[in-house]
């Protein structure tokens, strides 16, 4: 631990306490010699035949309490003074040091030690009783930075708080280690922190308290680290099953239109064969189905990156949801469902992003056509309250897992494996929807089937 600090400013100008200390003692003396007065001149006019026996516990009263606020010193000082007047006004000879009686000489003698021990020990006693209150103070403090440290176990700044409490200290923080300002303490906290606070003194228990305080910010800042190294190997390992599932997709689901679409060409280029006009349109069909099947997971794998890399901007614009509705049919392939709309003739427009809202759109209804049955309807409908515009897609077939929702919209994720598709429609659908300020639930069809509820904002500032 490592304490430095400019001493020749601190002798120069003497910390605040010490500034407070002279002042007090100033005042203690005034205060003292004016009550000394006072009690002097109160009790000379008393002219009590019982003077002595009133006059040493008022003086007596008068150095306990110079002695509690001045210290032994004062107090000793203060005893002799009041001596000396019992001896001066009180005791005969009257107005003479002297003193006749051998009595009179045993009670005052007695009187300056009773009075000289016992301001003493009330002093002790008064000290004792401040070091329990303060001690009180710290082990209340201490208790409460214990429980911050339990509470924010990763978070050094609760615990400057505390020890800046605890000590009475205006400024505690943590700096680098080359920061060497003067007129501070700097303690060492790690090979590259250090805690800075007030330069003023300490005791050898405070020395260790504060120690054992550095070595807990030590432990947070390094569970701090800890904490971004985690994060960061988090980053890593998503990106690594993105990039897993990248390649996986491109080794088989591109891969397998392309093939159909080589082997299509192939048969269409053959000089051996005589094709019929309606086997040709077979193959020109299945080549133009393919060719929309890679559209679409291309436009998939690019939009997945878009969205990764945050660089999807909404253009929010005045729109119709039955425009946008019919914008996603045309691009999507029903799979020769028939499909069910009914949307509220009251339906405000939307001020939205058409082509992202066209792209949650077409990846959701084609999901059900492409899961419902041939002879069940895709049901589309739509109404809305004061803020939102409600969207539900109903269809008929196997449902999914919702209790695995959370896997089910990640990138490269299927309810079916069977079913084509890299699966990042989806996630894609969910990411675009949330730029959007919009979000989605799922639930199950009554009688069987999957219900998705799209809610967007109709009006979005």
């Amino acid at each position: 631990m490592q304490r430095t600090g400019d001493f020749i400013s601190r002798a120069v100008a003497p910390p605040f306490g010490e500034k407070r200390g002279a002042g007090l003692h100033a005042l203690v003396l005034a205060v003292g010699i004016v009550a000394m007065w006072v009690t002097t001149s109160g009790l000379t006019t008393a002219k009590s035949a019982t003077v002595l026996s009133v006059v040493f516990p008022c003086y007596l009263v008068i150095v306990l309490a110079i002695t509690v606020f001045g210290g032994p010193l004062f107090g000793i000082a203060a005893a002799v003074t009041a001596a000396l007047l019992e001896n001066y006004y009180f005791i005969q000879p009257l107005h003479s040091f002297a003193i006749s009686s051998s009595t009179d000489i045993a009670v005052l003698v007695s009187f300056l030690a009773f009075s000289i021990t016992a301001g003493v020990a009330f002093n002790s006693f008064s000290k004792n009783a401040r070091a329990a209150a303060h001690s009180r103070s710290q082990a209340e403090v201490l208790k409460r930075a214990a429980a911050t440290v339990a509470t924010f176990y990763d978070q050094p700044q609760p615990l400057l708080d505390a020890i800046g409490e605890l000590f009475d200290l205006r400024d505690v923080r943590l700096v680098p280690t080359s920061d060497q300002s003067a007129n501070f303490w700097h303690l060492s906290v790690n090979e590259s922190t250090s805690l800075r606070i007030d330069a003023r003194e300490f005791s050898p228990h405070d020395w260790s308290l504060l120690e054992m305080l550095c070595d807990r910010i030590a432990v947070s800042l390094r569970e701090q680290e800890l904490r971004a190294e985690t994060v960061a190997a988090q980053a890593i390992r998503a990106a690594d099953k993105l990039r897993t599932g990248l390649l996986r997709s491109v080794s088989h689901d591109l891969r397998t239109p392309l093939a159909s679409i080589r082997a299509n060409v192939s048969s269409l280029l053959a000089h051996d064969v005589v094709w019929a006009e309606t086997e040709r349109q077979a193959f020109l069909q299945s080549i133009e189905q393919e060719v929309d099947r890679l559209t679409r997971l291309v436009s998939d794998l690019l939009d997945a990156s878009r969205l990764e890399a945050g660089v999807v901007t909404p253009r929010l614009v005045e729109v119709a949801l039955d425009d946008v509705i019919a914008s996603a049919l045309e691009t999507i392939d029903t799979h020769n469902r028939s499909l069910i709309i009914t949307l509220n003739d009251t339906l405000p427009e939307l001020k939205t992003d058409p082509t992202l809202l066209e792209r949650v759109l077409a990846n959701l209804i084609s999901n059900a056509c492409r899961f419902s049955p041939i002879d069940q309807a895709v049901t589309i409908r739509a109404g809305h309250d004061a803020n939102v515009i409600r969207i539900e897609i109903v269809d008929r077939g196997p449902g999914a897992d919702l209790a695995n929702l959370a896997t089910l919209v990640s990138p490269f994720q299927r309810d079916d494996d069977s079913a084509p598709g890299v699966g990042l429609g989806l996630s894609v659908a969910i990411g675009f929807l949330e730029l959007l300020n919009g979000r989605a639930e799922f639930s199950e069809t009554e009688g069987g089937g999957l219900t998705v509820m799209l809610e967007i904002p109709w009006s979005q500032a």
